[in-house]
């Protein structure tokens, strides 16, 4: 590591014999990152003409995984996202799987994924029902729940996941 910044490329040069045998993208990944703004990628060598200074730029690697790559592109996208939240209460809720049951999961994912949204539906809807529920309540009452679920975490890194 020649600079002062912790970057995750210097954590894969260091651990990464300690991450096992990867996916052949997973790998690539790695590599891209690794590779990122480094003599390996090429690069441009820059010179003043008036003092003849010297300065190199590496080429990137442009992986959607590279922190370097792609922070201004995370940055333009979450400030654009802002703008799309609702003006609404509203509370964010995870639910989990136990790592117990990754293997099962990895095997039956339609099925399983589907039980995970419908049983957390339920939960959240008896919830709210306890919570804001009067013995007059009626279907003209203007409070409603909402619930937007969304696969947020692959249990499989490296495939491409889709929520069921």
């Amino acid at each position: 590591m020649n600079h002062n910044k912790l970057e995750l490329a210097d954590i894969f040069r260091d651990h990464g014999h300690q991450l096992g045998l990867l996916s052949r993208n997973n790998s690539k990944v790695v590599s891209a990152i690794l590779d990122c703004r480094t003599p390996v990628l090429g690069g441009h060598l820059y010179q003043c003409d008036g003092c003849g200074t010297q300065d190199k730029s590496y080429n990137s690697c442009r992986n959607r995984h590279c922190p370097k790559c792609q922070y201004s592109a995370k940055r333009e996208w979450t400030l654009e996202r802002i703008k799309d939240v609702l003006d609404v209460a509203y509370h964010h809720v995870v639910f989990t799987v136990p790592h117990e049951l990754n293997e099962l999961v990895i095997t039956n994912k339609a099925l399983l994924y589907s039980i995970l949204f419908k049983a957390s539906a339920k939960a959240l809807k008896e919830v709210f029902r306890q919570k804001y529920s009067s013995a007059d309540d009626s279907e003209s009452k203007a409070t409603k729940d909402g619930i937007a679920e969304f696969l947020a975490k692959a249990v499989v890194i490296g495939e491409r996941q889709c929520p069921p």
